[in-house]
């Protein structure tokens, strides 16, 4: 929230709404995160923004056991982010 001062409510973005993910810079944050999946994501768009690798979407299905199909998420799913991952 604190790099997105112009969301208002985080719980209702609105598709195409461009945010800040700001650097990693501390190597003691190794917990995972957790999203919500929005309209129009996508593993690797996720990846890209989480990880700055678009090809680092292995590392969130791997992470997620109630992915069945990589090329189908859902609006709402909860999937959780590894703190790091190297494609």
């Amino acid at each position: 929230m604190a790099a997105n001062p112009n969301i208002v409510d985080p719980m209702r973005l609105v598709p195409g709404t461009s945010l800040v993910v700001p650097a990693r810079t501390s190597r003691q944050n190794t917990r995972a995160n957790k999203i919500t999946v929005q309209l129009g994501d996508s593993l690797s768009k996720i990846a890209r923004a989480t990880y700055g690798q678009a090809s680092c979407w292995p590392c969130i299905a791997h992470a997620n056991a109630n992915i069945s199909d990589p090329n189908r998420i859902f609006i709402g799913q909860s999937l959780v982010l590894p703190a790091s991952c190297t494609p």
